[in-house]
């Protein structure tokens, strides 16, 4: 994501240097806490950086390395792969997103009553309760659910699970967290609806303590492919990256959840120099897509204030 940044910084530091005229304005929107709360993207929306935005370029690294391409059948069919390749003059394959998964976290605990091991009767076991939800999570997860035709299903992962004080105690709390890539056929909001009913079925039972906590909730992107822009962008981007460029949609989210809503009709192109080594030890960026992109960054801010 560094090196996407960089790049637009890079691009537009030449157009100005170039003096190229411009019919209209481009923003920089540089944002922190993208991997978690996007609270940078959150502060710079709330105070109106993004209310006259018309369309949004995310420099998120956006291809995966040609051998990658060639060995993931399940991700890219045999003779899509050999097409790509076949067109592919460079390092990498890279996609135009127009579209990604919304992202919930929401956290769930279980309050019991400490005792000691020895006495269990007079505590209240919170991981037995948590796991009693848990089970009914997981039905939940596991049934058929509406399918968005862009984004498909969501895809739900329990991530973290805590409880217990100590070895010779009846744990008193207990707490899950989990994340759920969220689509426009069921929200984020649904799903809390849903898990707190199930919550407050269990909570009729003896000394059943359940709460659900949403710590993050942001919607789906999920732009207009045969918007202008994003055709601009894929034609734009076939003649500067040296290779076919399709669009595609990722689970992943980015910034653009909060950039774009309030305005669910942006075209959102996410872009970037980066490969599928990304949070991977020996994370790295190619050289010569690093360039590209920049001369790509610059042809599609000039192409669109043209």
């Amino acid at each position: 994501m560094k090196s996407g940044l960089a790049a637009l910084v890079i691009a537009m530091i030449e157009l100005h240097d170039e003096h190229v005229p411009l019919n209209g304005q481009i923003k920089l929107l540089a944002t922190v806490d993208e991997e978690k709360n996007e609270t940078g993207a959150q502060t710079l929306t709330a105070q109106g950086y993004a209310d006259d935005l018309t369309a949004l370029l995310v420099a998120e690294p956006s291809g995966v390395d040609k051998q990658a391409l060639a060995n993931n059948p399940d991700k890219f069919p045999t003779e899509m792969a050999q097409k790509l390749l076949a067109a592919n003059q460079t390092n990498e394959q890279h996609f135009l997103i127009f579209a990604h998964n919304g992202s919930l976290d929401f956290k769930v605990t279980a309050t019991g009553k400490t005792a000691h091991s020895s006495m269990p009767a007079l505590g209240i076991n919170a991981i037995d309760h948590l796991l009693a939800y848990h089970n009914r999570q997981k039905q939940y997860f596991d049934q058929k659910h509406p399918i968005d035709d862009v984004l498909g299903d969501i895809v739900p992962v329990t991530t973290l699970i805590n409880g217990g004080e100590q070895i010779n105690s009846v744990p008193g709390h207990a707490e899950l967290t989990c994340r759920v890539r969220t689509t426009p056929a069921l929200t984020g909001d649904q799903v809390i609806a849903d898990l707190n009913t199930i919550i407050a079925e269990l909570n009729q039972q003896a000394d059943m303590n359940l709460e659900l906590t949403v710590i993050n909730n942001q919607p789906p992107v999920k732009s207009n492919p045969q918007a202008p822009f994003i055709q601009a962008v894929q034609k734009i981007g076939a003649q500067k990256l040296s290779q076919a460029y399709p669009l595609m949609h990722v689970a992943g989210g980015t910034d653009a959840a909060h950039l774009a809503k309030h305005n669910p009709d942006l075209p959102v192109a996410v872009v970037g120099p980066g490969n599928d080594t990304s949070h991977m030890i020996d994370e790295y960026v190619d050289e010569e897509m690093y360039l590209k992109h920049i001369d790509f960054f610059k042809a599609v801010m000039l192409d669109y204030l043209k």
